[in-house]
Formats: C-alpha cells, sequence, structure tokens
C-alpha cells in the first residue's frame, strides 16, 4: 500500500506530466504499479498517450492492456520481455515498437521507461512513449529506395553481361530475392496455344521454390486460368494482389501459400521474341508490399528483362542464322562448281566426274575430315588422301530411273552428332542434289546425243510433209515454219511467214479475231482445237483443216503448234455432194409442198367451182345466178392465187445463182430495214442489231435478204396489241459456226401445239393476222439451202426467239 507521501508524488505527477503535454506533442506518458502480488494497473496516463495509442483516457483507464494489444508482432513479445526484465532488475530500458491503431494506422514510437521500488515493494514502471513515426518512415523509405537502387543497378548490370537467356533469367530471379528482399521470383512461359497441355512450367525460379512444386497452374481450369500469372499470360497486363490469402483470384493456392508464408504477389508480362510470351511472378511475405512505387520498380525490371531476352534471342538468332548462312554458301558453292564442271562441253564426262570428287568434302561441315568417293558404271573415283571413312552417307545417281552409279561423302573419324546424326540435314539434302544433278547430267548429253541423231530425219519429215506446219511461242510470235505452211497456205492467203513475226497480224483483219480467240481457248484449256476454213484467192476458193495444240511442259503451256492441210479437192468433192444432196432434198420438199397444195389448197377452190357449176344448171332466177357466177368467180381467184404462190416458190428457189461472197451482217439488215421502214413506222416498233461479234458470213446475199426480211416481218405483223415490238438481232461464234438470233415480245406461238409445222407452207397460227404463211417457208428453205438450220423458241403472249446457225465454211 503507498504511503501519504508518495500518493501525493503520484497526484503531483500526474499534474506535472497534463502540463507537459501543451508544450511536448510527441511525447506521451504513463505510469503502471506492479503490486507485490505481481497484479499490475495503470497508475496515470498523459492525454497524448492516450491521443497516440488511438483511446480516450478512460478506454485505457478501464483496459490497461490496450496500450500492449496494440503493438505488432514481434515488437510486443520484445516489449513484454523487457518490461520484465526492467521490473525484476529495477532498470531502465529502451527500444522502438510497431503499433496497429484501431483504424489500422500504423505508427512507430520510441519508448523509455524507468521503475522505482516502494516501501511496500511495489514497482513503479514510468514509460515515456515518443512518436517517431515519421522519421521511421523517412528511414523504412530510405532503405527501400537504397534497396531497390541496389537492386535495380545489380539486375541492370547482370542484363549487361549475360549473353545466355537462361543464365540472365537465373541471374535475375536470385537478384530479386537475395537483394530485393522477396521470397520467390519465377519466370513462366506461355504454352503454344496448339498443345493440349496447357499446364505451366517455370523456365526458371529462386527462393521458396518449393512452393511451386507443390501447386499447379492450368489454362484449362476454369478456375486456376482466372488466377494472377494466368491472367497476365492471357491479358498481358500487370496484375497485382496484396492479399493473397483473402483473395478470389489466389483461392486454389491459399493453403501452400500459408504454409510458405507468401503474403502478396505481383506477375509482370514479358515478351521475347518470335511473338513468345511469359510472366515473372514475385512473392512477398509481407501484405500489401506492392505500392506504386514497388510495381514501377519491378515493371522496370521486368520490361528491361524482355528488351535483354529479345537482344540476346536475336543475336542468338543472327549468329545461328550466320553460320547456316556459311554452311549454306559452303554447300550452294558446291553445287555451282559442280554444275558448272557438268556444263564444261571440253570435258570427257569421267573427267567431269574426277574434279567433281575432289571438290566435295570442301562442302561439308568438317572438311578437313571429309573425304568422297563416286562409283560410276563399275569405276571408282576418289577425293585426295582418300581413306576409308568411319561413318559415311550414300546417294544412289539415276539415269531414267535406272542405277548407273554412288555417290559417297565420309568423316575419317568422328564427331558430335548433329539432328539425326553425324551429318546435317542440310547435308543430307546436298548429297542428294549432287547425286540427282549428275544423274540429271548424264541423261541430258544422252539425251543430247540421241537428239542430234534424230534431228536431221525430224527436219527431213518437217520440212517436206505435205501438211504445213507453223510454231509459235505464247506471244503468237513464229518461231518456225515448213515448206508446205509457207508454199501453200501462206501463198495462197498472200502472205509471207517470218521467225520472229506475229502470226495474227499477217493474217486477213476479218480472220484476226477469230484466230486469236481459238490461240487463247487452247492456251487456257490446255486443249487442242481443230476447224475447217475457206480462202477465196483469185476467185478460186481453197479449203484447209487447221489443227491448233498446245505445246505443254510441266504443265504449262510453252507455244502453239499449229497444223494446216490443204483439204480443197475433199471439201470441194464434200460441198458438191451436199449441194446435190440439198438440191434433192428441196426437190422431194417442193414435191412433197406441191403435193400438199394440190390435195388442199388446189382441191378445195376446184370442188367449190365444180359444185357451183353444177348448182348453175338448175339456177332458176337472176339472182342465183349471178350469185353462183361470183362465187366460182371467188373460187378461180383462189386457185389462180395458190398456182401463182407455187410459181414464185419454184422461181426463188431456182432463180438464185450459187455465187458466194464476204457479206457484212450489218449491209443486210439495213437494205432489208429500208424495204420495211414503212411498216416500223406505222407500228412504232424499235429494232436493234449488234454484229460486233461476229460482223460477216461467207454465203449468198440474196438468200440472207429474204431470210433477214421474212423473220423482222414476222416479228412485226404479230405483235401484241397496244403494244409496240422490240426487236433484237444479234450475231456470235459458236465452235465453227456463225449464229444469228432475232428475238420479239409480239404474240408467240404454242410450240406444244403448232411446234411441228411451223414452218411449213400456209400454216398460220393467229387468224386475225393476215398473210399466208409462206414467209417463214421460205427462210428455213433457204437457211437449210445454205446449209444451215433454223430453231425457235416461244411463250405465248411473250415472245418468240429464232436461232439460224451457218457453217463458217
Amino acid at each position: 500500500m503507498l504511503n501519504k507521501s508518495e500518493d501525493i508524488f503520484i497526484n503531483n505527477l500526474q499534474v506535472f506530466y497534463d502540463m507537459l503535454n501543451k508544450d511536448l506533442g510527441k511525447l506521451g506518458f504513463y505510469q503502471i504499479i506492479q503490486l507485490p502480488n505481481n497484479q499490475q494497473k495503470l497508475l496515470s496516463i498523459s492525454k497524448t498517450c492516450c491521443n497516440q495509442v488511438g483511446y480516450n483516457k478512460k478506454a485505457v483507464e478501464d483496459n490497461p492492456n490496450i496500450i500492449i494489444d496494440i503493438i505488432a508482432s514481434p515488437y510486443k513479445e520484445q516489449y513484454l520481455e523487457k518490461r520484465k526484465h526492467c521490473l525484476e532488475a529495477i532498470s531502465s530500458m529502451e527500444l522502438e515498437i510497431k503499433c496497429v491503431l484501431p483504424n489500422e494506422i500504423v505508427k512507430w514510437f520510441q519508448i523509455f521507461a524507468t521503475t522505482k521500488l516502494l516501501a511496500d515493494n511495489s514497482i513503479i514502471f514510468n514509460v515515456i512513449q515518443t512518436d517517431i513515426t515519421i522519421s521511421k518512415q523517412n528511414e523504412e523509405k530510405l532503405l527501400k529506395f537504397n534497396r531497390e537502387l541496389r537492386l535495380r543497378n545489380i539486375i541492370s548490370d547482370q542484363i549487361a553481361e549475360q549473353t545466355n537467356l537462361l543464365d540472365l533469367f537465373n541471374a535475375v530471379c536470385n537478384s530479386l530475392v537475395n537483394i530485393g528482399g522477396y521470397s520467390l521470383a519465377v519466370i513462366t512461359p506461355k504454352p503454344n496455344p496448339e498443345d493440349l497441355n496447357q499446364k505451366l512450367y517455370p523456365i526458371t525460379s529462386y527462393g521458396c521454390t518449393a512452393y511451386i512444386h507443390e501447386i499447379e497452374i492450368d489454362l484449362n481450369d476454369p478456375i486456376q486460368s482466372m488466377g494472377p500469372v494466368a491472367t497476365v499470360l492471357k491479358d498481358k497486363k500487370i496484375t497485382v494482389v496484396n492479399d493473397f490469402h483473402d483473395s478470389n483470384m489466389t483461392s486454389p493456392w491459399h493453403i501452400t501459400a500459408k504454409k510458405y508464408n507468401l503474403a502478396s504477389i505481383i506477375v509482370i508480362p514479358l515478351s521475347f521474341a518470335n511473338n513468345k510470351n511469359a510472366a515473372l511472378s514475385v512473392y512477398s511475405n509481407r501484405a500489401d508490399a506492392f505500392d506504386s512505387h514497388e510495381i514501377e520498380i519491378i515493371t522496370m525490371i521486368g520490361d528491361s528483362l524482355s528488351i535483354a531476352a529479345k537482344a540476346i534471342q536475336n543475336k542468338t538468332a543472327k549468329d545461328q542464322a550466320t553460320y547456316n548462312l556459311q554452311e549454306r554458301m559452303k554447300e550452294l558453292q558446291t553445287i555451282y562448281q559442280s554444275n558448272q564442271i557438268l556444263q564444261n562441253e571440253h570435258l570427257h564426262f569421267e573427267e567431269k566426274i574426277q574434279q567433281i570428287v575432289e571438290i566435295l568434302p570442301l562442302g561439308w561441315q568438317f572438311s578437313n575430315d571429309c573425304v568422297a568417293k563416286i562409283t560410276f558404271h563399275d569405276q571408282d573415283f576418289f577425293s585426295k588422301q582418300y581413306k576409308l571413312p568411319v561413318v559415311y552417307q550414300r546417294a544412289e545417281i539415276s539415269s531414267f530411273e535406272t542405277a548407273i552409279g554412288l555417290l559417297e561423302i565420309g568423316y575419317c573419324s568422328h564427331h558430335e552428332k548433329a539432328q539425326e546424326g553425324p551429318f546435317l540435314m542440310e547435308e543430307r539434302k546436298l548429297i542428294d542434289a549432287l547425286a540427282k544433278l549428275i544423274g540429271e547430267n548424264f541423261e541430258k548429253n544422252k539425251a543430247k546425243a540421241d537428239l542430234l541423231q534424230s534431228k536431221a530425219n525430224l527436219t527431213a519429215i518437217f520440212k517436206n510433209t505435205d501438211i504445213g506446219y507453223v510454231l509459235l511461242n505464247k506471244a503468237y510470235q513464229i518461231l518456225s515454219f515448213n515448206n508446205a505452211a509457207k508454199q501453200v497456205y501462206a501463198f495462197e492467203r498472200g502472205i509471207v511467214l517470218t521467225e520472229g513475226a506475229n502470226f495474227i497480224q499477217l493474217l486477213p483483219p476479218d480472220r484476226r479475231k477469230i484466230t486469236e480467240d481459238y490461240f487463247f481457248k487452247v492456251i487456257s484449256e490446255q486443249q487442242s482445237l481443230e476447224y475447217e476454213i475457206m480462202i477465196n484467192h483469185h476467185q478460186e476458193e481453197y479449203f484447209f483443216n487447221i489443227s491448233i495444240h498446245p505445246v505443254i511442259d510441266q504443265q504449262k503451256v510453252m507455244g502453239l503448234a499449229t497444223s494446216i492441210q490443204d483439204i480443197t479437192k475433199k471439201k470441194l468433192a464434200e460441198l458438191e455432194q451436199r449441194k446435190i444432196s440439198n438440191d434433192l432434198v428441196s426437190r422431194n420438199r417442193d414435191l412433197e409442198q406441191f403435193s400438199y397444195i394440190v390435195s388442199h389448197n388446189i382441191r378445195a377452190p376446184l370442188s367449190n367451182i365444180l359444185g357451183l357449176k353444177e348448182a348453175l344448171k338448175i339456177a332458176s332466177t337472176t339472182e342465183e345466178t349471178e350469185f353462183l357466177i361470183n362465187g366460182i368467180g371467188q373460187s378461180a381467184e383462189i386457185l389462180d392465187g395458190v398456182i401463182k404462190d407455187v410459181n414464185n416458190i419454184l422461181h426463188i428457189n431456182r432463180s438464185v445463182t450459187d455465187t458466194k461472197e464476204t457479206i457484212l451482217l450489218q449491209n443486210i439488215f439495213t437494205e432489208v430495214k429500208m424495204g420495211l421502214q414503212d411498216l416500223i413506222d406505222q407500228s412504232n416498233a424499235s429494232i436493234m442489231a449488234d454484229f460486233t461479234l461476229a460482223p460477216n458470213i461467207f454465203s449468198i446475199k440474196s438468200y440472207l435478204i429474204t431470210i433477214f426480211h421474212a423473220i423482222i416481218l414476222n416479228g412485226l405483223k404479230f405483235a401484241k396489241q397496244n403494244i409496240n415490238p422490240i426487236i433484237k438481232i444479234w450475231s456470235h461464234f459458236d465452235d465453227s459456226k456463225l449464229v444469228i438470233h432475232f428475238s420479239d415480245n409480239g404474240l408467240g406461238i404454242d410450240l406444244v401445239k403448232y411446234g411441228e409445222s411451223i414452218f411449213g407452207l400456209y400454216k398460220r397460227f393467229h387468224p386475225q393476222v393476215q398473210g399466208k404463211g409462206l414467209g417463214l417457208f421460205l427462210a428455213k428453205s433457204q437457211i437449210q439451202y445454205l446449209g444451215g438450220e433454223i430453231t425457235v423458241t416461244s411463250i405465248p403472249q411473250e415472245g418468240t426467239e429464232f436461232i439460224i446457225y451457218f457453217p463458217l465454211a
């Protein structure tokens, strides 16, 4: 128990503390008394001290342990241990402590304490508490800055020194742990997207590596793929988790992280050459370890690491490329020199082989230890200082798919294996290329000799055959021609064949476009084409069979071979036969029509006349007699008209000469249109013609006029009421035929009912329109006489199209 004087001292000390609060804002004071029974209680505390610990005076008095509870571990253990020693030894103590206030604010205090033993063995514990938070924070910042600066400098030095990618990664991770004070550093590459296995495996790690051996990160796992490392690999954005144990992102690894005291993580994206990505993961044992400045430092390290990694990769790739280039140059030089030797026309083939075998070792990577041997037609050829190799590669030399030799390259001692064996992949390709080169050169020499032997025979056949030949390149320039082409075809066309000239430009203007179209078709379709043409030279007709063949090499057209055969005699005989046949057909058709006319168109009016004559005999009145005489006259007129029509048909079919000429279709159209102009104006018709694709025809002009007149007139006469007629005419070539189209928008014809009789004599399908039906009959007769044919397509009330096909020869 305190005596009175001690109690007065304590009370006066409390007053003294309160007075000091006015001037010493950073100093706090409190007293604790330890009674003889070791119980402790708070005697007094200054307002400053209460403010420092974040509680009011009453709260502290009610629970003095608040002062101790706010001390952070491990400082709390140090404080309690020193206070215990101080009370036992009645001594003083001094230390710095870290406290976490109720509002999570961290403060640092410097504690200075003294003890006083009272008469009843109670001990007064006097504490002066100084707030040193600002100076401590500055000290921590300075230490942190120095640590970061040292870390950056060391890593910068390592980046500058390292030339191996894995050594660079190991050095950076080592420095992050040993210099940066972090618990664990890991570099993890992103798997290839096409790999089924998407688990992450580190390239390197340093520090608490047991953690990464216990965990798994799988990008195919829906939960693990949301973690910080997976997120960075997918999104390439910095990810920071300062509350590792509470974050949803890190939930799959909470237990393992606690086991190894890992409290926060930062993951930085890394980018390497060839679009390869990785992640740098840095773990700390402190929560909230990564503030904005810490993030900036590690980000800078990650950026520098990416740049350095790319530089190393590029240098490695460049060095490898340089080495590969040097090796490829050796190989190409060997190929080039071998080819030059093989092209030397002054050397025998055996001499070429000997020179090649001597340069072959220079093309292999260990050229000083390389030997070569070529066996050709049971004869061996060796490189200089040849001895039996311990390892070798071989390639068969073939000609026309038959083995004629063997190429062997070997090393006289063992070397480190590369790829699949002691020889590079390119060297395995090189020996095959050389063997093929030798075999092809042998084939070429043999083929050349055979060619020289057969060239004279082929030249004789080419020059002296009755069939004309003209060889062209793809630009239609003449490469060669024979005597038949020059003396028959060219002479009769009035052209002079010259090597190098453009064959198309030598032709008459009317044949250039057609021939060029034929050439283009043969080249584009890679198919031969055959047709016949007629030439009128000095009033004489000549006929030729033209065949155009593509010259193909390796599935590409290199040029054209045109053969020209004079078939004039054969064609004239065919034409004469066709003329006789057509004439017989025409006469037979005339007889059929005449028979039809006699049986229908003549018999009907004649029967009427005979009947009226008998009726006239018994007529009883003048009116009846007059009526019957008029009927006889009308029937006689009808009969006279039919006879005149028959006469006209026979006259037209017999009066036209067989003289043919080259006719412009536009001129035929113009002449016919002028003859029908009144009817065209009267019906307000529009007639459009386009003959640009096939402008002319070799035929009989008078027949063409009759044909055009009959079909155009048909389109005008059979127009729909109140609708202006529109007639379109155009021409084009189709294979070996000239095609002319006539289309209209008229009444049309029901081809199901009348298709077979549409071109018959006196066949009419629209009674409301005047006419006898002679037009289409005459048109078809003359078309057939010219060796052509006519077809019709029609839809009632929509229109009709006539298509005429004329042979070109």
